[in-house]
């Protein structure tokens, strides 16, 4: 029985070589199948009896139709209390004291301070989710919105999650990098899901239109899937060949990456910082411990505020969120964001990973007993042999 899958070519694998072997394959694929902005990637159908040669000449190939989702829904959100509840931005600029591991009373629910100066401006952020956040919000007042792709017609944001993962990227009063440009990619549908296939596709215009800018660019990725096979990176390596840094969400399991294939968070740095595509992300909760539901281990670079914190609604108003990991990631790309500010944009992987690093670098490592990780795994397997909080002081 014929399937469609997603096909990746080995990087020594020449385009008339490529076609050659998935003719000899029984492949179907036409020239509409070689994704736009990604060399590397075409979709195809054959017969399974195929898919073992294919694999022992080097080809990844992934069920097209395989299931992907975003992390957290609007109907895990609770009533929270007033809105001057801003703790995890307080949490960004003042982090873990030089020898207090937990959040101290300067961290004021009834009269919270964000210090920052640099706000994102001129910086596109790419938000790969469920539409455009609702535009009428106060939150959004003035935002740059741009609608740039839709894989289902409309761009509406019927789930409510990219409502608040732009909330935490550039809302006025809970996002990070409050001038940022957010670029509106629509690959999940109203019940938060999608397909490798539809994935792959919003990749590609991610591609074709950011090689078309001059402006530094960021992607957010607050989705997974669990795979059984190997990691499906040849968009995310296009993208990070270019130039283009990218933010995962480690995923919601409460199990170390190394005992679950969740993509793409997969392809976050190792210990050393490098070595990957993307900084992937975890949960941190206002007592320095990471969300109970967090993914951790090798390939998480880093723990966000963002557990139990304040965003905008896709029906208005404001509600307390949940604890998942795609906040923590939009939070991330806020801060890359800013970071990125008046800077020329980089243009090879290799000047991402240094943008990678030097936020790192700000960031504030575990300052005590390892056992009060609290589920952290193992302080060896992170970067520079810690756990570390995002932090993005004032003049960062």
């Amino acid at each position: 029985m014929s399937r469609l899958f997603e096909i990746t070519k080995p990087e020594d694998c020449c385009e008339e070589d490529r076609r050659r072997i998935l003719s000899e394959c029984n492949c179907e694929e036409r020239d509409e199948d070689i994704l736009a902005g990604i060399p590397a990637l075409s979709r195809g159908s054959m017969d399974e009896c195929h898919v073992a040669r294919l694999e022992e000449l080097g080809f990844e190939l992934h069920d097209s139709n395989a299931k992907v989702g975003l992390f957290s829904s609007q109907a895990l959100m609770l009533e929270g209390p007033p809105d001057t509840d801003n703790w995890g931005l307080q949490a960004l600029c003042k982090g873990p004291g030089s020898t207090d591991t937990r959040v101290t009373s300067s961290l004021d629910d009834t009269s919270p301070s964000f210090d920052y100066t640099t706000t994102g401006a001129g910086v596109r952020v790419a938000l790969m989710d469920s539409g455009t956040p609702l535009p009428t919000h106060t939150e959004f007042a003035g935002a740059a919105l741009n609608e740039q792709y839709t894989a289902y017609g409309s761009y509406t944001d019927v789930y409510g999650h990219a409502t608040e993962m732009a909330s935490y990227i550039r809302g006025n009063t809970y996002g990070v990098a409050k001038d940022c440009i957010i670029d509106v990619y629509r690959a999940f549908g109203s019940s938060g899901q999608s397909s490798v296939s539809t994935v792959n596709n919003a990749f590609s215009r991610i591609a074709t239109d950011y090689a078309s800018y001059t402006e530094p660019c960021v992607v957010n990725l607050s989705f997974g899937a669990e795979l059984t096979s190997n990691p499906h990176n040849a968009a995310m390596t296009t993208l990070f060949n270019a130039g283009v840094p990218m933010v995962a969400a480690a995923g919601n399991n409460n199990l170390p990456l190394d005992q679950i294939n969740v993509w793409p968070a997969n392809a976050g740095l190792d210990e050393n910082g490098e070595n990957g595509l993307c900084m992937t992300v975890t949960t941190s909760l206002r007592n320095w411990q990471k969300a109970v539901r967090g993914n951790f281990g090798p390939r998480v670079s880093i723990a966000a505020p963002t557990g139990n914190t304040r965003t905008a609604i896709n029906t208005g108003g404001t509600k307390i969120g949940s604890d998942g990991t795609s906040q923590a990631a939009a939070m991330v790309s806020g801060c890359l964001a800013r970071l990125l500010e008046g800077k020329p944009r980089p243009t090879n992987g290799a000047e991402v990973i240094a943008l990678y690093k030097s936020l790192l670098d700000k960031a504030k490592p575990f300052q005590g007993d390892n056992t009060q990780l609290a589920g952290f795994y193992h302080a060896s397997l992170y970067y520079d042999g810690a756990m570390r909080f995002l932090h993005l002081g004032a003049s960062d």
